[in-house]
C-alpha cells in the first residue's frame, strides 16, 4: 500500500521534486525528530499556531493518505480522580516507526502499478464478491 500510494517515492525525493508542500515537510521534520507526538503538540511544534501556518487538518490527511504518517495511538485527558474522558487525542508517527523500514521501503523494488495489482488481487480472495474496478476504487 505505501508503494501504491506514495508513487515510488520516499517523502525526501517527493519534496525535492516538487510534489509535496512545505507544511507537510514541516510536520515530517517535526515527527522525524520528536517521534510520536500527540495532535496538538505536533499542531504547535510544526509552527501551525495562530498567526502561523493554516492548513494542519489537511495536510495530516494527505499524509496519511500517503501512507507516510499513521496513528500510533490514542490518548485520553484526566479528570481529578485520573479517570479518561472525552475524545481520545491522536499521537502521529511516521509509518516506519510502525511496521519498520524494510517494510516499507522494501516494496520500492516493485512498480507502484505492480503493487495496486497485487493489493486488489489479494483483496479479491478476501472478498470474492467484489469487483475489481470496485476493489481498485477503495485503494485509491
Amino acid at each position: 500500500m505505501a508503494n501504491y500510494r506514495r508513487d515510488g517515492y520516499d517523502f525526501d525525493v517527493r519534496y525535492k521534486d516538487g510534489l509535496t508542500g512545505y507544511r507537510e515537510k514541516q510536520i515530517m521534520d517535526v515527527l522525524l525528530r520528536e517521534g510520536p507526538t500527540l495532535s496538538k503538540d505536533l499542531k504547535w511544534l510544526a509552527g501551525f499556531v495562530s498567526g502561523g501556518l493554516k492548513g494542519f487538518d489537511t495536510d495530516i490527511t494527505n499524509l496519511q493518505m500517503q501512507t507516510y504518517i499513521t496513528v500510533h495511538s490514542f490518548e485520553y485527558a484526566q479528570d481529578k480522580q485520573g479517570r479518561p474522558y472525552g475524545w481520545g487525542i491522536a499521537r502521529y508517527t511516521v509509518t516506519e516507526d510502525v511496521l519498520g523500514a524494510e517494510v516499507t521501503r522494501g516494496a520500492y523494488s516493485r512498480s507502484p502499478e505492480e503493487s495496486r495489482e497485487r493489493i486488489i488481487q489479494h483483496l479479491g480472495l478476501l472478498c470474492p464478491e467484489a469487483f475489481d474496478k470496485d476493489l481498485a476504487r477503495l485503494i485509491r
